[in-house]
C-alpha cells in the first residue's frame, strides 16, 4: 500500500501516489499547511469572535420578561396567603 503512496507529508503523515499529480497534489497540500500555521499564528494575537454573545436589547427584553414574571409569582404568593 505504502509503494503506491510514496509522498508523506512531513507535517501530518498524509501520502500521496509517486506521480506528477501527486506530487501537485502534495505541493497544494504543503501550501494548506503553510497557511493554515500562518492563520493560526495570525489569530493568536486577536481575541475570539463572540457569536454567542447576545446584544443590549435582548438582554433588556430578558430582563423585564424575567421582572414580570417574578411579579406574577409574587402577586399569586400574596393572594394565596
Amino acid at each position: 500500500m505504502y509503494l503506491a503512496l510514496a509522498l508523506p507529508c512531513a507535517q501530518c503523515g498524509l501520502r500521496f501516489f509517486a506521480s506528477a499529480s501527486g506530487k501537485k497534489k502534495m505541493d497544494q497540500h504543503l501550501d494548506w499547511h503553510f497557511k493554515h500555521k500562518r492563520r493560526v499564528r495570525e489569530a493568536a494575537g486577536r481575541t475570539a469572535g463572540r457569536g454567542w454573545f447576545t446584544g443590549e436589547e435582548v438582554r433588556l427584553s430578558l430582563s423585564l420578561s424575567l421582572s414580570l414574571f417574578l411579579l406574577s409569582l409574587l402577586t399569586l404568593a400574596m393572594d394565596s396567603s
